[in-house]
């Protein structure tokens, strides 16, 4: 629901902010190589970020005021993850 009633409002809404603004999407596309090259280093930096982010969620400060509402979900459905995290 949170993708369609807030996300895709908000991309539709920002395109002309942005042309206003004067960004442009003219560009070249990059090689394969630096594709494959920058999603391998999107996906390493992702999984480190994800992963001490996660744990830190579990310790007992932040599991008890902030991540005990994604515990209480037991549906695991791919749309839960927005509600989760």
């Amino acid at each position: 629901w949170n993708h369609f009633a807030l996300a895709l409002p908000l991309t539709m809404l920002s395109y002309p902010v942005l042309v206003w603004r004067g960004v442009s999407i003219d560009f070249d596309f990059p090689t394969l190589w630096d594709t494959v090259y920058r999603i391998v280093v999107y996906f390493v930096i992702e999984d480190f970020w994800f992963y001490w982010g996660h744990r830190f969620l579990h310790t007992e400060w932040a599991y008890n005021n902030i991540h005990c509402i994604h515990h209480e979900f037991d549906h695991p459905i791919g749309i839960a993850s927005s509600y989760a995290h």
